[in-house]
């Protein structure tokens, strides 16, 4: 997925990554196609679908959010809702060593 990057006042990194507009999670997707404008189904990491290991079932949380990405020109990738709306990002500090 195409990263965006932005920098605080004061120099620091950060990462702005897509998030599930529902429940804030990690997005879930594969997509093989690698021209310009191929699209593939995305789903919430905490789809019921999704393969997850739990600890405490009582902790279960589910997400039914659905929504799809696309390749752009430079290999990158953007994530939609389904209606083709933008999503939310989460704003990640990165580390010196750039993860």
């Amino acid at each position: 997925m195409g990263s965006d990057y932005v920098y605080t006042e004061s120099g620091e990194k950060i990462r702005l990554v897509p998030v599930c507009p529902k429940c804030r999670s990690h997005i879930r997707w594969t997509l093989y196609g690698g021209r310009k404008g191929a699209q593939a189904p995305a789903t919430c990491a905490n789809n019921i679908e999704a393969t997850r290991v739990f600890r405490n079932l009582s902790e279960l949380i589910t997400c039914d959010w659905e929504g799809i990405v696309e390749r752009n020109k430079d290999g990158s990738v953007n994530v939609f809702n389904k209606d083709g709306t933008k999503i939310p990002k989460q704003a990640i500090k990165v580390k010196n060593n750039g993860l």
